[in-house]
């Protein structure tokens, strides 16, 4: 994907389809109408384009207002660069913009883009003082030579997706709302910088996250969340608020990741917010403190812990999985998998011996189903050929679920690869190998395929389950 930030120096080389609006937290809605552009663009062999207002227009319109943001411009292009666009266009909003009219904004959007269908959602208007509604918008094409398709908005569970709505279930901290609205977590994405260093001294050190000033948080309190850093996921736990015990200070995001010990003063990390666990409070003792931070972490880690139940199917195996958003529920999916082979994972010490090897696994597949039956079956050919097995799979990246959208789903995973190792009682001399034979002798069921069998990913109160069929 190329992001071009100054469309008048721009001239694209082949027609596009085009859409235009601020995208503001990419949810499921904007998902809709962007699938729609992809979709147009590749039967007519042209290019799939985004025009993303920035900053907000509200921000120019009423300056003196604050208005707090979903994603940054970074954090949208990284969302953006996911899901199949050709070129997104970063046009700049002014006073100026203001004033230009909605003739002369499709003449910018026909002379440098070579723009042949326009595509928006239903309330959509362009130009000033809104004067380019879809009506009027359809007889400006019939002269500068394209058309207008209209998306109508998506509505879920009886709810209108908007940003506005995902911002106040957010200001609300419904974070199960947010999450079916966004199709993800939601997230920030920030710098790590130095602070006072009291959650070392308290045993628990964290990661304190600059952000911009603008960026939507939920309500102060203790959250589960998952951390990206350098493409892989960690556990955690994060502060939101002003940490009371000690200075009602300036509010932050504060983070400490499970299981990690490293120096990340200066990186860029993504917090994903997945669980509101309790309020922020104020205690007198710091022993009181320091136990409820690990009633805290306990809770977290059973929170994070893979959802999924082996079942009875005649002949084959059964998975029950769930995961509360579609990425989640294909990690669980390839744990649990991993469980019917080789039952419990093994300690980190037992893959001492065991070269490891971490992969990029990216797949793209006509829908969700496929996507899944593709993700776990690419792991099993993984084992069936070298004898490696996936001791961690973090799936970073999968569209947006929506059963109703007949569009590609992806999938981006880190994964890392060791041969298993023989489990204690086997007796292993100095110079045995563990060989691919003596790594199946080690599995608890044969896997043979994955398989489509009764296979579809359903949406509940609580996310997403589906159950899947294994051939053994």
């Amino acid at each position: 994907m190329q992001v071009v930030t100054s469309l008048q120096k721009y001239y694209a080389t082949q027609d596009s389809v085009v859409t235009i609006g601020t995208f503001d937290g990419f949810h499921r809605g904007h998902l809709k109408l962007v699938n729609k552009v992809i979709e147009r663009a590749r039967r007519a062999d042209r290019q799939a384009v985004m025009v993303t207002l920035h900053p907000h227009p509200r921000k120019v319109l009423t300056p003196d207002k604050d208005l707090p943001i979903l994603m940054t411009l970074e954090e949208k292009l990284a969302a953006l660069a996911e899901i199949g666009l050709d070129t997104v266009v970063v046009f700049a909003f002014t006073p100026e913009t203001l004033r230009l009219s909605a003739e002369a904004f499709c003449a910018l959007l026909t002379n440098h883009l070579q723009m042949r269908e326009l595509w928006v959602g239903p309330d959509f208007a362009l130009g000033y003082k809104r004067q380019g509604d879809i009506p009027t918008l359809r007889k400006i094409g019939e002269t500068m030579g394209f058309t207008v398709g209209m998306v109508p908005e998506l509505e879920l569970g009886g709810v209108t997706v908007r940003s506005s709505r995902v911002r106040e279930a957010l200001s609300q901290g419904n974070l199960p709302e947010v999450t079916y609205l966004l199709g993800r977590p939601y997230a920030a994405r920030g710098t790590i910088i130095t602070g006072a260093r009291r959650g070392r001294d308290l045993g628990f050190p964290t990661a304190n996250l600059q952000l911009a000033p603008e960026k939507c948080l939920p309500p102060n309190g203790i959250y589960v969340v998952k951390t990206l850093l350098e493409n892989s996921i960690y556990a955690g736990v994060a502060n939101v608020g002003v940490r009371p015990t000690f200075d009602n200070g300036e509010r932050l995001v504060e983070v400490y990741l499970l299981d990690f010990n490293r120096d990340i003063y200066g990186q860029e990390i993504e917090v994903q917010f997945i669980e509101y666990l309790r309020e922020e409070r104020k205690y007198t003792r710091l022993a009181d403190l320091i136990a409820q931070i690990h009633l805290d972490v306990l809770q977290g880690r059973r929170s994070m812990a893979p959802v999924f139940q082996e079942i009875a199917h005649t002949a084959d195996v059964g998975l029950l999985v769930k995961g509360r958003y579609l990425a989640e529920l294909f990690a669980n999916a390839a744990t649990g998998m991993a469980w019917l082979m080789f039952g419990p994972v093994p300690s980190s010490a037992a893959w001492k011996d065991s070269a490891e090897m971490t992969e990029r696994i990216e797949l793209q597949s006509p829908d969700g189903e496929s996507l899944l039956v593709d993700w776990l079956s690419e792991l099993l050919y993984r084992f069936d050929t070298t004898g490696e097995v996936w001791r961690e799979a973090s799936v970073l990246y999968t569209s947006p679920y929506d059963p109703s959208e007949e569009t590609d789903c992806r999938l981006r995973a880190r994964v890392r690869f060791s041969l298993f190792p023989i489990p204690d009682p086997v007796e292993v001399g100095p110079t045995t190998n563990i060989s691919l034979i003596e790594t199946r002798e080690t599995t608890r069921k044969i896997i043979k395929a994955v398989t489509f069998h009764n296979l579809r990913i359903m949406e509940t109160s609580e996310g997403l389950e589906t159950t899947i069929i294994f051939d053994v």
